[in-house]
């Protein structure tokens, strides 16, 4: 298992990277979150949260600014072979 960044809202795990992250940390942290339902989510944010420098749990407030900012969503597709990526913009 490899190490990723995380944050938790209740009972969820969202696995995390943020923007200085490198295409290493994506593969690996992409890697370790699949499960039979794989979604992702990509925001647009100014100021990164607290979980991008430390595994803490997330406010409401922080998981609707993410929701409202969300510029794409991934869903693992095809059996786990590929995504489909759906985007705002």
């Amino acid at each position: 298992m490899h190490y990723t960044r995380f944050a938790t809202f209740g009972d969820e795990v969202y696995h995390w990277l943020c923007q200085s992250d490198d295409n290493d940390k994506i593969l690996k942290t992409v890697q370790t979150a699949r499960s039979w339902l794989f979604l992702g989510f990509m925001t647009n944010i100014s100021e990164e949260p607290a979980a991008c420098s430390e595994n803490e749990p997330l406010k409401e407030s922080e998981l609707r600014r993410l929701a409202l900012e969300t510029k794409k969503i991934v869903v693992g597709a095809y059996d786990g072979e590929g995504y489909l990526i759906w985007s705002k913009e």
